[in-house]
């Protein structure tokens, strides 16, 4: 058990050193020439990315209703075909026993 543990500590130790080592390359590439922090600018970008993010849920909801309507409007016309299909068969049926 102990060898088991010891896995699961160097795999929580390796997840941190990644998380850790991705979040600085991020922050090197966003950083300022001057190595601050744009706070303003990371605070309106966020406030961007949130209306955009609800703008297009929003988008997907109007397309979730539209899909459902469609695949209603599908499924009555599946139901109208289908006993057309059947007479069809019926009667193709009655023509192979006749002959």
């Amino acid at each position: 058990m102990k060898k088991r543990s010891r896995n699961t500590n160097g795999e929580i130790k390796q997840t941190e050193l990644t998380l850790y080592q991705t979040a600085e390359r991020y922050l090197k590439e966003h950083l300022g020439k001057d190595n601050v922090l744009k706070l303003k600018a990371w605070k309106t970008e966020v406030s961007d990315l949130s209306e955009k993010k609800r703008r297009l849920y929003e988008d997907l909801q109007t397309l979730r209703a539209e899909v459902q309507e469609a695949e209603a409007v599908k499924k009555c016309v599946e139901q109208a075909i289908q006993p057309e299909q059947n007479k069809e068969k019926a009667q193709s049926k009655r023509r192979d026993m006749e002959l």
